[in-house]
């Protein structure tokens, strides 16, 4: 649960990776890979995921990411390495969210939630919901996008 101790906006610096995150409302609007922060940016020291909206917690000096959040850093690797393997960008997505508790879970609810894995009706059927509930519009949109793709 978001409290005072977080911030669902602002510009987020991720030191050990460089890469600038801009979030508005607990969404990423843009990734950026940056050798140095912007002055307004915070630096943070670890990527991590949640099934909340992406916020930072000052406490823990994290920038937690919801699953569209994940999503968004699934594609910024894609577009940054696109000769690479699907197998080597999982691992570069791994390494960047190293030690995260919920990372198999919230990525294989984003997966489930744009339709790229088969509903189940377990836990990560649970964090499928919540990706969707929280951002619809997207989840609708990309679910569109994976369907057409298909046909």
């Amino acid at each position: 649960m978001t409290d005072d101790l977080t911030d669902t906006f602002g510009l987020f610096y991720v030191a050990p990776l460089k890469l600038q995150f801009d979030v508005v409302n607990g969404r990423v609007l843009t990734i950026e890979r940056r050798p140095k922060p912007s002055p307004q940016a915070t630096r943070v020291h670890r990527l991590d995921v949640t099934d909340e909206r992406t916020h930072w917690n000052r406490n823990r000096d994290r920038l937690y990411l919801d699953a569209l959040g994940l999503l968004q850093v699934k594609a910024f690797i894609r577009d940054q390495y696109p000769r690479s393997s699907p197998k080597t960008r999982e691992l570069k997505l791994l390494r960047m969210i190293s030690g995260s508790m919920m990372f198999d879970e919230i990525h294989k609810g984003a997966l489930t939630a744009i339709g790229l894995r088969r509903h189940e009706p377990d836990e990560i059927g649970m964090f499928a919901n919540r990706a969707r509930d929280a951002h619809p519009l997207e989840f609708r949109m990309l679910r569109q996008i994976i369907e057409r793709w298909r046909a």
